[in-house]
């Protein structure tokens, strides 16, 4: 990757562009980058199991979870543990790509594989892993909205 900066005192705003022979796993890295700068947003957090910590993408996570208390970030490698509250990653989390579906669990939407709104004053969310979440009736109106319907 070749970098190239141009300072011209005539733009008012930062123009960034990115040029490369096909979308890559490279440039989607870089979208995400500068999308995390220019917005101020958080792109990872800790995660923690036995003796291993990592830092933990925001994309790779299926859904914030807890258990017993401790908030868990569920990715295809399994559950790790993190250090930050439901409610201060919902501050930092994409909300156009994380909902809030209970009280106890925050999904990527990303990884929803199917709805089931069969069931009356709920709906069952399955995701790519096979979980299961069910949408609160308080956060119902607000998960439909973000989905569109």
């Amino acid at each position: 990757m070749r970098l190239t900066v141009h300072i011209d005192e005539t733009v008012e705003e930062a123009v960034v562009t990115v040029r490369a022979p096909r979308m890559s796993e490279e440039v989607l890295r870089i979208q995400e980058a500068l999308t995390t700068v220019s917005t101020g947003q958080r792109a990872c957090v800790l995660g923690t199991r036995d003796d291993e910590a990592r830092l933990i993408r925001f994309p790779d996570v299926l859904l914030f979870h807890t258990a017993d208390k401790t908030v868990l970030a569920r990715t295809r490698e399994g559950d790790w543990k993190v250090r930050m509250r439901l409610r201060e990653l919902v501050e930092v989390l994409d909300p156009a790509k994380f909902l809030q579906v209970n009280q106890g669990q925050i999904v990527n939407i990303d990884f929803v594989r199917r709805l089931d709104l069969s069931l009356a004053g709920t709906i069952k969310v399955e995701l790519a892993d096979g979980t299961d979440c069910f949408v609160s009736r308080r956060s119902l109106s607000g998960f439909k909205r973000a989905l569109g319907f």
